[in-house]
């Protein structure tokens, strides 16, 4: 029997040639459909998943057993979603997390094929990252939903969220991303008609962002007000997770951006430190509703 009861493990004698062997027996349960980067749907695959984990793991101390719970390990979790479909996008993130726990060199073989490396400054990235993120980061990218408390407790305290704004009737937003456990970029709202919190940090963050993880204190936009939608330049830019800790006041436009993203294939996350987000936003005439972003 299988760590978690779901496998059964059966050593087997062939009866004409004495050939002894092992097979495994698991409950087949319908997962959700891939889609594809292109938009085309298809079953999901577990053995297309199993040869990528085991080419990046060839050679490695990593052993069948501990690839086969991996791969257990993302089925349940894609199971208990209850979702009927799933992006390779979020697939190949996931596979990614949990590479990262295994073993350095597999996660950035995965990843050099997975995010298409083009050149050798790409792996040079990527090393330096590994390199200088501590393990207990490393763990947190572990969680599904990818997110942390410290990410968005930083989003509320990106620069002058409050401080040099010239119109308080606005939301106080602040975003920042994060790759490697390491800010690379952070941005505010800084008055109506100006780019809006995750646009300047997305900015700032540059080619860092591709892959990274997004922390906003409010849902992004995916409607055209005085500025283009925030979803867009996030999906642009590559990011991996996002997450936001309030929802868009306007009931108009309310949960659009999460649905896009999540649409789209990112890992989003509701609702973290909301307490603490709606608490910052207090001075900036938003008062319980928060005011109005759409007019932003």
């Amino acid at each position: 029997m299988g760590k978690d009861g779901d496998v059964i493990r059966r050593r087997r004698e062939c009866l004409s040639c004495g050939r002894r062997f092992t097979t495994y027996e698991r409950i087949e349960e319908e997962l959700p459909l891939v889609v594809k980067r292109d938009g085309r749907r298809e079953p999901y695959d577990r053995q297309k998943i199993l040869s990528g984990i085991r080419k990046a793991c060839e050679k490695r101390p990593v052993s069948y057993d501990t690839i086969e719970h991996l791969v257990e390990a993302l089925e349940q979790e894609f199971q208990s979603g209850a979702e009927k479909e799933i992006s390779s996008i979020r697939i190949g993130e996931r596979v990614m997390a949990k590479l990262l726990q295994v073993d350095d060199v597999a996660y950035v073989r995965f990843a050099s094929v997975y995010r298409q490396f083009k050149d050798v400054s790409q792996f040079v990235e990527e090393i330096k990252t590994l390199i200088s993120e501590p393990p207990a980061e490393r763990r947190s990218h572990d969680a599904p939903s990818g997110v942390s408390r410290h990410g968005v407790h930083a989003a509320g305290a990106a620069p002058g969220p409050q401080r040099g704004r010239t119109d308080r009737a606005q939301p106080a937003v602040g975003a920042v991303v994060v790759r490697g456990g390491r800010v690379v970029g952070e941005g505010y709202h800084h008055a109506a008609g100006l780019p809006h919190a995750e646009i300047e940090a997305l900015g700032r963050a540059g080619n860092a962002a591709r892959g990274a993880d997004l922390y906003v204190t409010l849902e992004p936009c995916d409607h055209r007000g005085r500025t283009g939608p925030c979803t867009g330049a996030i999906l642009a830019a590559g990011v991996a997770r996002v997450a936001y800790a309030m929802e868009d006041p306007n009931p108009a436009v309310s949960g659009r951006g999460a649905r896009r993203l999540r649409q789209a294939g990112l890992v989003v996350h509701r609702g973290l430190m909301e307490a603490e987000a709606a608490s910052s936003t207090a001075g900036s005439g938003a008062g319980s509703s928060r005011g109005s972003r759409s007019s932003r």
